[in-house]
């Protein structure tokens, strides 16, 4: 859940008519970092499609999931820009 919301509030910060792409990721990684105190490596990816919406997509891998193993886990989150 954490990497979903600083998925969706990246997109959302990024998508401020004063803002670009690259504050999402910023904003993501903040949330990110302020939650896991720096403890998870996530690769954070923004752009914006169609001239129109801003997409933050976060990937993160995690190792120590008991028998489940080592999984990556994918948030993308999305919002059109302000006018």
């Amino acid at each position: 859940m954490i990497l979903r919301d600083s998925a969706i509030e990246g997109a959302r910060f990024a998508a401020l008519a004063d803002q670009e792409s690259a504050a999402g990721c910023l904003r993501a990684r903040e949330q990110i970092n302020a939650t896991f105190q720096g403890k998870l490596i996530a690769e954070i990816r923004c752009r914006t499609e169609n001239e129109n919406q801003e997409i933050v997509e976060i990937t993160a891998g995690f190792s120590n999931l008991g028998w489940l193993g080592a999984h990556h886990l994918t948030a993308t989150g999305r919002a059109f820009r302000e006018k």
